[in-house]
């Protein structure tokens, strides 16, 4: 097929609704690499390569950053150089009560081969004795019942003695391990690996207990950790748990090194996204049999403006996916039945994952386009803008001044934004200022005849309607429908 024919395929057949989990190559694990990840991959592996002593190492990076893109496309590459790795996602786990059980299960799990079959073996009873134990606990906790209590004096155990026996257990555990991570660095030259990722997912409990058993059952030679954390909500369920502590110096005592990943292009990686996407077909498809169908728009022009929205927003990399996601879908017609003006549409999307509250309060009249606008332009672009950073939201501007006057709701007072801009044009005093943005307040005349041009022009006048709608049905069929459309953000 040739890349016409594929530009006018019909999307709906192409597009997927959502971008699956890619698996993970293990010839080419960085081949879908947008962020320079590698280079941070490539740096932790040199530095754990000849470690022999225990080492627990912490990716820090907040939700939605990559880090379990790069934990995973890791522990592949980890592979490939001749390591022993397990990969456990901590958060697949969190129904569990004490997630010893679930270190211990992906360990087990993994050295099935027959060379590694009798340690495990041997390490089994020490890590059953100690799963008990815990089971035990959260029993007592759940029916709050004392079985200890119970079995003290139906059995008379000596509390004392079972202590001893934990202990024991404990340290029986950790002489099996030894063996085990030792044979793993006779065979490889390289230390045992163990991924932890989704640790900020998980309940804080769980994700707690767990640093405390890495660290005090698994703190032995050969075996390295690598837990992907977000620090900051790590920092929030300590406090959750143990109250008012010094959470940054309580994560010191567990972390040997703690390596915080860089902060991405967010701007590359949505351009990206938008092509995995296949937005330019959408974008261009027509189809004269559909009642959908998008205006002209200058897609080289939308591809350059909206990635450096997200990034002007700071939107995480999971938000920037969720938006394109939804740009994607909306230019299906899978769940529209009008054309919405793409700037705008991308524009509402963008801000209604950094701000939902704003968002809602002006599609319902509650708040000024002003108001918003000034919220934009508190954001400064990425240092990455080349281009004139507000050129594009100068176009936004006009079209929210444009709309408000057709929200219902909307509290009109005197005049609007179109009048406060023929004012300023004739360099009369402005009688409600609040209708304009500040920036727009402190330039010249110029900006005035600038948005009120745009307003004027037949493409914003025309926006978001079918042939034969109204402009102020926009807000009846079309805000309602994209708020159905934002409802699936998570999908």
């Amino acid at each position: 097929m040739s890349d016409d024919d594929s530009a006018r395929v019909n999307p709906s057949e192409t597009v997927p609704l959502k971008l699956s989990e890619k698996e993970v190559s293990s010839e080419e694990p960085w081949r879908d690499d947008l962020l320079g990840r590698k280079e941070i991959a490539e740096r932790l592996t040199n530095l754990i390569r000849n470690q022999r002593a225990s080492l627990l190492v912490g990716i820090d990076g907040k939700w939605g950053t990559g880090k379990t893109f790069l934990l995973r496309r890791w522990q592949s590459d980890l592979e490939s150089e001749g390591f022993r790795s397990i990969y456990y996602n901590a958060w697949e786990d969190d129904f569990c009560d004490d997630p010893f059980l679930a270190i211990v299960g992906q360990l087990f799990e993994h050295f099935k081969e027959n060379r590694f079959k009798k340690l495990v073996r041997a390490a089994r009873p020490f890590a059953l004795a100690l799963v008990k134990e815990a089971a035990m606990a959260w029993t007592s906790r759940l029916f709050h019942f004392d079985f200890h209590r119970v079995l003290r004096e139906s059995n008379r155990t000596d509390i004392l003695q079972k202590y001893t026996d934990q202990r024991e257990a404990k340290e029986r555990l950790r002489e099996q391990l030894k063996k085990l991570s030792t044979v793993v660095e006779e065979e490889t030259e390289r230390p045992l690996v163990f991924i932890i990722d989704e640790l900020d997912r998980c309940r804080p409990t769980f994700a707690i207990e767990l640093l405390e058993r890495v660290k005090h059952i698994f703190d032995v030679p050969n075996i390295v950790f690598v837990l992907g954390v977000n620090r900051d909500e790590l920092c929030e369920s300590l406090k959750s748990v143990y109250g008012g502590i010094d959470a940054d110096v309580y994560l010191r005592k567990f972390f040997d090194l703690e390596f915080p990943l860089q902060r991405p292009d967010k701007a590359h990686f949505c351009r990206n996204l938008m092509r995995n996407y296949q937005l330019e077909n959408l974008l261009s498809w027509e189809d004269s049999t559909s009642v959908y169908k998008w205006p002209d728009v200058k897609y080289h022009v939308w591809t350059e403006e909206f990635p450096d929205l997200c990034a002007r927003f700071d939107l995480s990399l999971r938000d920037i996916e969720s938006c394109v996601r939804l740009m994607a879908l909306s230019a299906q017609g899978r769940l529209f039945s009008i054309v919405m003006y793409p700037f705008l549409l991308a524009f509402l999307i963008a801000l209604a994952h950094k701000d939902p509250l704003l968002y809602r309060q002006f599609l319902l009249g509650q708040r000024r386009a002003s108001e918003v606008m000034n919220f934009v332009f508190e954001h400064k672009p990425p240092p990455t803008y080349t281009r004139d950073p507000d050129g594009w939201l100068d176009v936004i501007e006009a079209i929210l001044y444009k709309l408000e006057g057709h929200i219902p709701g909307y509290a009109r007072g005197e005049g609007s934004a179109v009048d406060q801009l023929s004012l300023k044009l004739q360099g009369k005093a402005l009688t409600c200022p609040e209708l304009l943005s500040d920036k727009t307040k402190s330039e010249g005349k110029r900006r005035a005849e600038r948005l009120l041009g745009m307003m004027d022009s037949d493409e914003i006048s025309a926006l978001a309607v079918t042939p034969g709608m109204e402009f102020d049905t926009l807000h009846g069929s079309g805000i309602s429908t994209l708020d159905t459309l934002l409802g699936l953000i998570r999908l």
